[in-house]
């Protein structure tokens, strides 16, 4: 019962946040609670240094195979050994975006490397 109502909780919050899925697991990615639309998810592929980064307190950006997808994490510092983890879906437009900026600075780095040669 407290596992279901744990779930609904997190399905609700998910939703008024915008966000695609949410969980709750521990450090061996064994899900403890998870939003309705998450059940396909596994996080059982999260790097030692997400869980690393998290244990500091600070908020772990977690790698996907999918690339129009941003997953995060933090501890729970309630629990002995809980991590939330979100994800939502990234407009492509914004993906469009980064990639742009990214062409435009390493393009601007080549050709600043480029003047010092002369």
């Amino acid at each position: 019962r407290n596992r279901q109502n744990f779930d609904l909780y997190l399905t609700n919050q998910a939703g008024v946040r915008n966000l695609t899925e949410a969980l709750v697991v521990d450090s061996t990615g064994r899900v403890l609670a998870n939003s309705r639309f998450a059940y396909a998810v596994t996080f059982t592929d999260l790097e030692e240094a997400f869980f690393e980064k998290a244990n500091q307190g600070e908020v772990a950006i977690a790698n996907t195979e999918n690339e129009n997808r941003i997953r995060a994490g933090l501890r729970l510092n309630q629990f002995v050994d809980a991590y939330l983890l979100v994800g939502r879906f990234v407009d492509p437009t914004v993906l469009a975006s980064v990639e742009r900026t990214q062409f435009a600075s390493s393009s601007y780095q080549l050709l600043d490397i480029r003047q010092l040669d002369l």
